[in-house]
């Protein structure tokens, strides 16, 4: 979904209300990336009304479902936008557990090796191991909680 604006959008939308479309506007909603899904769902709205013309049904206030579609619509974007800054945290730590990996690469091996190892880096692995349970709790909170 596209979340920009034309500043012909409303012009397009009075004339799906009225179909009285000119030429130039007509062929610009067929072409523009933010007029054209509103032509499309005013045609689908358009069809699922007169599919239910002769049905005992209470109208459709076409203005509040165009109204939750949008805010559907931002939802959408604000979960992608949270996924983004999970990734990017999970490389920024990912990144940040490689270079204390690599400063600490002797200690590292002697620590592996069974030789007792410096407390600096045990503290090192300390504050990484933490920072993962951290992100951790956080991608729990953010991601996985019923909202």
């Amino acid at each position: 979904m596209n979340n920009e604006t034309c500043r012909f959008e409303e012009q397009v939308i009075d004339a799906i209300r009225s179909n009285d479309w000119t030429a130039d506007l007509e062929s610009h909603a067929a072409s523009c990336p933010v007029c054209h899904p509103t032509l499309k769902a005013a045609s689908a709205m358009r069809r699922l009304s007169a599919s239910m013309a002769g049905a005992e049904y209470p109208p459709v206030n076409h203005r509040a479902l165009w109204f939750r579609a949008q805010i559907v619509r931002r939802e959408r974007r604000l979960s992608i936008v949270d996924l983004v800054l999970f990734l990017s945290s999970l490389g920024v730590a990912l990144a940040g557990l490689v270079a204390i990996v690599l400063w600490n690469w002797d200690s590292l091996c002697a620590l592996l090796g069974g030789i007792s190892p410096a407390s600096g880096s045990q503290l090192s692995l300390l504050i990484v191991a933490g920072g993962a349970a951290l992100l951790w709790v956080l991608t729990e909170e953010l991601f996985f909680s019923d909202k």
